[in-house]
């Protein structure tokens, strides 16, 4: 674990004290990463909302669920073989039902 502890030469009393505020509480990473999974589930009801009428069997294929591009990548930047396999696919379906637009 690093921590950094920056230089405050020159600067200003309000830029000083939003900067250790950040530090200490972390507020606007708060805010960053529940603006982001608000928008991670918007994707995925607008990815998954023109399949709503589809067919889900598509010959010997059984469409399972609809991810948006963003999320995919994003995963697969966390861990390269995670959409390979079935288990972890499952469970993400599980816990993100907007994927599966015919519930």
């Amino acid at each position: 674990m690093e921590i950094l502890i920056p230089r405050f030469g020159g600067m200003t009393g309000t830029a000083r004290r939003r900067i250790e505020n950040e530090i200490r509480f972390g507020k606007f990473v708060d805010r960053r990463i529940e603006r982001e999974r608000a928008d991670t589930r918007r994707r995925m009801i607008e990815a998954a909302m023109p399949y709503r009428n589809a067919n889900r069997q598509l010959g010997e294929l059984t469409l399972s669920g609809i991810i948006d591009a963003r999320t995919f990548f994003r995963w697969m930047q966390t861990d390269p073989d995670f959409w390979r396999d079935r288990n972890n696919w499952k469970r993400f379906v599980r816990d993100n039902p907007e994927v599966q637009p015919w519930k």
